[in-house]
């Protein structure tokens, strides 16, 4: 009998938002708007202090793209850069 598959949920690297944040010129208190939720869930989320809730994982993968997401949860090490990849 083999064992349920455990989906594990992905954890936000805060340096890495920071960094996509600065790149695409967002202020925590506009993507924490687009994500509906306070400036200082965002700011304990890029500082480590936090790790976002299933619900807003998906808002935030909604807002950046799946291969910003990727990056962010360190799926991937590849930064993208485009602007429509941050809900342009």
């Amino acid at each position: 009998m083999t064992q349920p598959k455990t989906i594990t949920k992905p954890e936000i690297l805060g340096n890495r938002l920071q960094a996509v944040l600065a790149l695409h010129r967002l202020s925590m208190s506009t993507f924490a708007g687009r994500c509906s939720v306070t400036h200082s869930v965002i700011s304990r989320i890029c500082a480590g202090k936090r790790q976002p809730s299933r619900p807003l994982l998906r808002v935030m993968r909604m807002e950046l793209g799946d291969a910003t997401f990727s990056y962010v949860t360190g799926a991937s090490d590849v930064l993208p850069t485009a602007l429509q990849e941050v809900g342009a």
